[in-house]
């Protein structure tokens, strides 16, 4: 048995190196590919062929890091790239909104952070000096048909086709997803206020009631190339309802993430462990504490103008303070038309005058809310 064993070694060795000289003068591509298992293979090849490099398995995706945070790779990082979007029919940006960039950039700055703010704007618009020249903020130009173009949305926008009475908002919800889509990073509302480095947030989302298990898009960071992204997008076009005011915002987000979704791949949350995971999608995306980006609830937006000591909301665990600017505009303007010392008094008085104080400023002089 064992010279029949060695007898059958010599004769494999041989046939392999006789066919090793009758090949070398081909491609890889043509050279024929050997029987038998993976391990013989791998050492037969070395062998025959010494100067042929085997291909690399394909990986599955990895978690890598940027600055030290977890963030999974795909087509490309979750950037630290913040987008804010302020496409106006007017030329003027309101002042409240100039706070979401100066808080935005002065946290980046303060964190020593390499985040860069990108502020998109149509070519009606523009940037006060101020802040256009501050050195982590960059000014993007741009238009719904670029923005969209090459993304499952620029069907829906292409058609021509009656879109809603809330087409405007519904527009500015394509926008969003499409710069993160295309740029990656983290969109905000400008109607926010931002207390801390955001940098620290890993990719997703948060609730804006989680009890109730429902998102709101005001908020998120996903990669570049995001499948949770697209499936967004998809979503958006295959369910549109352009009268059904937040349908293609917020809802979009619960019912593709927090309900079983009825196109597509299947998105299960679990929320013990905070996490959304989809069919198909070798990543999961994290379900931020409420308490970072929605510490006073919608309908909780009279705690804006009590004492900051008897408003409380703003955690240890807090980034950003959404404002809720259709439930807290109109009385803001009151206090800044009427009673401004009144209104530096209050929880949204004081978060102005600390992390955007320029805004503030032009706010209390210009009274425009």
């Amino acid at each position: 048995a064992a010279s029949m064993l060695a007898l059958l070694v010599t004769a494999s060795c041989a046939s392999w190196i006789a066919l090793g000289r009758a090949t070398t003068s081909m491609t890889l591509a043509e050279r024929p590919r050997p029987v038998g298992s993976a391990l013989g293979q791998s050492f037969l090849a070395r062998l025959v062929f010494p100067s042929v490099r085997e291909e690399p398995a394909v990986a599955k995706p990895v978690i890598r890091r940027w600055e030290g945070r977890g963030v999974a790779a795909d087509d490309g990082l979750a950037r630290n790239v913040f987008h804010l979007v302020f496409f106006y029919k007017s030329s003027d940006i309101p002042s409240t909104n100039l706070c979401a960039v100066e808080s935005l950039s002065q946290s980046l700055t303060a964190a020593k952070s390499t985040g860069v703010v990108w502020v998109w704007l149509d070519k009606s618009s523009s940037l006060p000096d101020s802040l256009r020249d501050l050195p982590n903020v960059e000014v993007k130009y741009g238009d719904l048909g670029a923005m969209v173009a090459g993304t499952p949305l620029a069907a829906l926008y292409d058609s021509h086709r009656d879109l809603g009475k809330y087409a405007e908002q519904n527009k500015a919800n394509a926008i969003r997803l499409a710069a993160v889509f295309k740029h990656g990073g983290t969109y905000l509302d400008g109607d926010f206020v931002v207390v801390k480095d955001p940098s620290v947030l890993w990719e997703g989302a948060a609730f804006e009631v989680r009890q109730a298990h429902r998102f709101n898009n005001a908020a998120f960071k996903f990669r570049r190339n995001s499948s949770h992204v697209l499936a967004l997008m998809e979503e958006f076009v295959a369910g549109y309802d352009g009268d059904a005011w937040g349908h293609q915002g917020p809802s979009l987000f619960s019912r593709v993430f927090s309900s079983p979704y009825k196109r597509g791949r299947a998105c299960g949350l679990n929320p013990q462990a905070s996490r959304v995971s989809c069919e198909g999608i070798p990543y999961d995306f994290r379900v931020w504490n409420t308490d970072t980006v929605y510490p006073f609830a919608y309908q909780n937006t009279s705690l804006f103008f009590a004492r900051p000591e008897d408003a409380p909301g703003v955690t240890n665990e807090t980034v950003m303070v959404h404002c809720w600017h259709k439930g807290t505009k109109r009385l803001e303007a009151h206090l800044c038309h009427s009673d401004q010392d009144a209104l530096k008094a209050t929880m949204i008085g004081a978060l102005r005058s600390k992390h955007c104080p320029q805004s503030f400023a032009k706010i209390l002089h210009d009274c425009a809310i």
